[in-house]
């Protein structure tokens, strides 16, 4: 998670520099957690441990928590959801924790103005999410019900093509042998399948 948060504040603080916005990476392999450092950086890319940490006494830093206006969670394609994570047990807990805080945190500082106006928000991305409607509602600020949309193979770029092929089992077959036996199917099927592109093999 560290090497991901490093890897996006380098894309980020290249690409967001000529609009003026400076990012800081906020994790516990730096020493980034001065008071200037977090007042002079419009963008903080973080962990959820760290994020858990640095919040517990979030009171004592009214100062900077109420300049926050967006939190968002994003996903990290090439590790797994952000939020889909809140159902892993080892990490589940402190994304449902910060979330939760923010929560509390946002709603404090925000009036009844800020309210109507929905300046203040949550933003969550999820590729595989399906009680998105029930998470939705968790992530209600100031009893405003939050928008959620759901995006359909329609919006892919390259439209995935879906194949179910079934192998039986046979009862004396182990599930050692079974599986060697798939494995002398890929190369065909590969064959049959890919249209000479690259595969990928998900088990």
């Amino acid at each position: 998670m560290k090497a991901l948060c490093h890897e996006k504040w380098l894309d980020w603080s290249n690409k967001y520099k000529n609009f003026g916005l400076k990012c800081l990476e906020f994790t516990g392999d730096n020493e980034n957690d001065s008071n200037e450092l977090l007042e002079e950086n419009r963008i903080i890319l973080t962990t959820p441990e760290k994020w858990e940490n640095f919040t517990r006494t979030w009171k004592n830093n009214t100062w900077f928590m109420q300049s926050i206006q967006v939190v968002c969670i994003d996903e990290v394609s090439r590790f797994r959801d952000q939020i889909h994570i809140l159902s892993d047990p080892t990490r589940g807990g402190v994304i449902e924790t910060v979330l939760s805080r923010m929560k509390t945190v946002l709603n404090h500082f925000m009036d009844d103005k800020e309210a109507t106006e929905n300046n203040r928000r949550i933003i969550a991305v999820s590729a595989t999410l399906n009680n998105i409607k029930d998470i939705s509602n968790w992530l209600t600020l100031k009893g405003k019900a939050t928008n959620y949309y759901q995006f359909d193979d329609e919006y892919k770029s390259v439209r995935v093509e879906k194949l179910v092929l079934g192998y039986p089992k046979k009862d004396r077959v182990s599930d050692f042998g079974f599986d060697i036996t798939l494995n002398f199917k890929l190369r065909t099927i590969i064959q049959q399948y890919s249209n000479g592109k690259p595969t990928l093999i998900v088990r």
